[in-house]
């Protein structure tokens, strides 16, 4: 699928691009998902009272087909991948990215539930901009290889 060319193209390109690359693909994900998930929740807000199951359901077919379009987007954007697909596929690689954003917010949140209590908020501060970082880091390679296994190229 899209392995090969990924490959090919992150062998001429420095390990420091390639990281400033995961970095900016993670951050630009991140800063992208809250209005993708501010919208899901108003709609869960407004539609909420009427239509109860079916308005959450609604709104993680929202948010995970928009967090698809904007994986998408950013990695034809960074990385020259041709991510198409119906629907469906949107759907699947949102359920995905929902998933893995998940996990990140959890373990973002777990990490500063374990040093707010033991550190003064300078060094909590210190401390916090290094995993977030490395978070970014790690997201922007996570979100690139979904990306790529739904590639066309």
């Amino acid at each position: 699928m899209g392995v090969s060319h990924v490959e090919s193209q992150s062998s001429e390109l420095s390990r420091k691009e390639i990281v400033a690359k995961y970095f900016l693909h993670g951050l630009v994900f991140s800063l992208a998902m809250w209005p993708a998930h501010f919208a899901g929740w108003m709609f869960l807000a407004l539609g909420g009272f009427l239509l109860g199951v079916i308005s959450s359901i609604i709104y993680y077919l929202i948010v995970g087909i928009a967090l698809a379009w904007v994986n998408v987007s950013v990695c034809h954007w960074l990385w020259d991948l041709d991510v198409q697909g119906t629907w469906l596929r949107l759907l699947i690689h949102g359920i995905i990215l929902n998933v893995m954003t998940g996990i990140y917010v959890f373990l973002g949140l777990t990490v500063s539930q374990i040093l707010v209590p033991i550190l003064t908020y300078e060094v909590y501060v210190t401390l916090a901009l290094i995993p977030s970082a490395v978070l970014l880091i790690l997201m922007g390679y996570l979100y690139k290889a979904v990306g790529a296994l739904f590639s066309e190229s």
